[in-house]
């Protein structure tokens, strides 16, 4: 087992960080790859697949707090150099948690089909979304399994098993769908599709398993623990984790909201919005990466309780997540130029959504890097709290307006960024007042210093 180094330097963070962004990347490339495949078979099957991979996405953010809470906490045991029984509590509590979550989401997927018909989708796209939920369900445990372990090797430090890993599953799906969609076409497109996406996950699985017990579970686990010493785990657990996948699934509603009023300004707007937004989801790739490596630094520093400068995490990260926006902003017409003709009126609208993008992206970078320090401290029920009403109260409420009183895309895009303004305020505040500004007392092992 190699030696933990989460000492504060410009080497460790950016390695740490680059490594994040990399695998990220590799693994929004393997969930679209799917998409890509079918696209020659017609658009009725893109529009299934992009339909129910979209609302699914969604759904398994059920998960996700469980996996960001239990990760930090594992960062933060091993800062404090705790007894490994306290680890394997955690880590066998944590699983008990994803436990009632899988069956959760294994449910809403195989309804899934229902909700479209509900929405009104195209009767040929929910049929087609029936058969894909019918068989993609099956891969649920695995992808959640394959999430759990992913965020406590990225805590370790051992991002080979994560290239690895989405390698492998990239390989065996897209030779699946390459074989079985245009040379064997044994199943249909969106039963093959779906197979091949299982099979990738469980071959994933099968490759964590021996890494799993290897890393993991003969390091920390081996001590035997009564239901009773992990009970009060998984309360925690549910306590801190659920309202995180709560925050994030309020950020997901904004996004289909912000979606649906730019759809009533018309089909160019609605394409505009789209290319800017494909390109800011790489773009906020890189401050993604840099709020994981925070998270797990300063969860360790925490932990030790050594009075650690905030401040120079979020120097690093800034400087990094400036220079991307730097290098879109300037190169935004190429970038732009890769979807649209220059000069049409898509093209044009592309460009004032990207530029609004970019100008609320300082309030994204500030919230995405407070909200880390204040999960921290295990305050999340204060974030699910915030988020909520920046989301249901101030940006939705606001976009909504702009949108109906005839408001132009830029505007609207531009509104969008108020949420994370409104959340950035809120999160400094919180964390001022866990420093302990607002009273005499500070909180017992936090530096009064950023």
């Amino acid at each position: 087992m190699k030696q933990l180094d989460y000492s504060i330097n410009l080497t460790n963070f950016y390695k740490f960080s680059s490594n994040v962004f990399l695998v990220s990347i590799s693994s929004f490339l393997l969930s679209s790859l799917d998409f890509i495949m079918i696209g020659g078979f017609g658009e009725k099957y893109q529009a299934a697949l992009g339909q129910t991979t979209g609302i699914i996405a969604v759904v398994m953010v059920l998960a996700m707090g469980i996996y960001s809470f239990t990760s930090m906490k594992f960062a933060k045991l091993l800062g404090s150099k705790a007894d490994y029984s306290e680890i394997s509590k955690l880590l066998k509590a944590s699983l008990f948690c994803l436990v009632p979550l899988i069956l959760l989401i294994c449910l809403i997927i195989v309804f899934l089909p229902e909700t479209l018909r509900l929405l009104r989708q195209p009767e040929e796209v929910v049929e087609l979304s029936q058969v894909y939920t019918q068989i993609i369900w099956l891969k649920v445990p695995f992808s959640v399994f394959v999430a759990w372990a992913s965020f406590l090797f990225r805590v370790m430090d051992i991002h080979k098993l994560l290239y690895i890993r989405v390698g492998i599953a990239l390989t065996v799906n897209f030779c699946l769908n390459y074989f079985f969609l245009f040379h064997y076409q044994v199943f249909s497109p969106i039963e093959t599709v779906a197979i091949s996406t299982i099979v990738s996950e469980v071959v994933g699985v099968l490759f964590y398993l021996p890494m799993v017990h290897k890393k993991i579970y003969r390091k920390y686990c081996q001590s035997s623990s009564a239901v009773g010493e992990v009970i009060p785990y998984v309360k925690d657990i549910f306590k801190q984790g659920i309202p995180i996948s709560i925050s994030i699934l309020n950020d997901c509603v904004q996004g289909v909201a912000i979606s649906i009023f730019v759809g009533w300004m018309g089909t160019n707007a609605l394409a505009a919005y789209n290319v800017a937004f494909t390109i800011a989801i790489y773009m906020f790739r890189v401050p993604q990466a840099c709020v994981a490596a925070l998270q797990t630094f300063y969860a360790y520093h925490l932990g030790q309780g050594t009075q650690q400068s905030l401040m120079r995490y979020l120097a690093y990260s800034f400087v990094s997540s400036i220079s991307v926006v730097s290098l879109v902003f300037t190169f935004s017409d190429q970038l732009l130029g890769l979807f649209n003709t220059p000069g049409s009126e898509v093209f044009e609208l592309s460009q004032l959504a990207l530029l609004a993008i970019l100008l609320s992206f300082p309030f994204y970078f500030a919230e995405q890097h407070l909200n880390v320090v204040i999960v921290a401290h295990e305050r999340a029920e204060f974030i699910m709290k915030a988020s909520s009403f920046a989301s249901y109260i101030c940006m939705i409420p606001l976009t909504l307006w702009v949108s109906m009183s005839g408001g132009s895309l830029f505007v609207l895009v531009v509104c969008q960024g108020v949420g994370s303004l409104v959340l950035s305020a809120l999160f400094s505040y919180k964390i001022l007042d866990i420093y302990g500004y607002f009273s005499k007392s500070k909180v017992e092992g936090v530096p009064r210093e950023f």
